[in-house]
């Protein structure tokens, strides 16, 4: 899909395309309620991060979703906390890269 332009960054469309495609992948964001409840400034779920050799990725935190509706029962639940590191080999498809472009450009 990237090689046929269906999947990409050149374009507001496809760069959201991407972003929702990306998140839903690498933080395994299940509903489409998930997905609309992303935030983006101080109270984002996704944040950017570095490891201690440099190596650079985006952290998700989850804060309600199907499983953990936020509720009393809910509580006792941990929410779940996903990484999705850079890739190396295909740098222009490294969401944190792209998620980047996203901020820059909103």
């Amino acid at each position: 899909m990237w090689k046929k332009g269906v999947l990409g960054t050149d374009t507001p469309a496809k760069l959201i395309d991407i972003l929702v495609y990306s998140f839903g992948l690498h933080f395994a964001l299940r509903a489409g309620q998930e997905h609309r409840n992303l935030r983006i400034g101080s109270l984002s779920q996704i944040l950017l991060k570095s490891t201690n050799d440099g190596m650079r990725y985006s952290e998700y935190r989850e804060d309600v979703s199907k499983t953990n509706s936020g509720g009393i029962n809910s509580r006792k639940i941990q929410p779940k906390v996903t990484r999705a590191y850079e890739d190396l080999v295909n740098p222009e498809r490294y969401i944190v890269k792209m998620y980047e472009k996203y901020i820059q450009l909103r």
